[in-house]
């Protein structure tokens, strides 16, 4: 609500046919894109350095994802 209504950062992207439920569908959606990118990163990572097991790896980036997806939902529906 504050970069629509008090910032202004979505200002000229409101000025487009784009609605504001649109504008918080795509903020929401490169949120779960970022998550899912650097939980996977994450997860190689620890692969890497013999952290974790690839099966324990690629299973953790699932609810990493989840629980970051109801994070942001949470930080853009408050800010």
């Amino acid at each position: 609500m504050a970069g629509i209504k008090w910032v202004k950062s979505y200002a000229a992207a409101l000025a487009t046919p784009v609605s504001v439920a649109g504008l918080r569908a795509g903020q929401l959606a490169w949120a779960m894109v970022r998550v899912v990118q650097v939980t996977v990163v994450f997860a190689l990572v620890e692969i890497a350095f013999g952290a974790v097991s690839w099966t324990g790896g690629l299973a953790a980036v699932l609810p990493a994802a989840v629980t970051g997806a109801a994070f942001a939902t949470i930080i853009t529906w408050y800010t």
